[in-house]
């Protein structure tokens, strides 16, 4: 916390960080490293760019790779059985990492934080 003087009391301390306040969680969880099994038999007709790209949206966003992602345009379709499959991340991937690694885990409106970043992204 960083301490300031207070325009009311020279005495008051005042928070500039926000840091130390309430809307902050206490404890929050890193990615270390993150283990992917693939079952080749899955990937017939799937190309090595596609697969990379699924990989590293469920990785690194620690998707759930069982939770239907709906009508968005992603990679996460790769194996939902909607043809045709992305070729590659798309728009929607590209700014779900971006804007999940550009928002602060601590906070507690992140999820908002990364809607409004990912809307900025899609729709500028």
């Amino acid at each position: 916390m960083t301490a300031a003087i207070s325009g009311f009391s020279a005495r008051a301390p005042v928070c500039t960080s926000g840091v130390d306040t309430r809307l902050n969680y206490a404890d929050t969880r890193s990615i270390l490293s993150v283990l992917v099994v693939v079952d080749l038999r899955q990937t017939k007709g799937i190309t090595i760019q596609q697969l990379a790209d699924y990989v590293i949206v469920i990785g690194l966003a620690k998707v759930r790779p069982d939770v239907d992602p709906g009508v968005v345009p992603s990679i996460l379709e790769l194996f939902g059985g909607h043809p045709p499959p992305p070729q590659g991340m798309t728009t929607w991937d590209r700014a779900l990492l971006y804007s999940l690694y550009h928002t602060r885990q601590e906070e507690k409106q992140q999820l908002q934080d990364i809607e409004s970043g990912m809307v900025r992204r899609i729709a500028p």
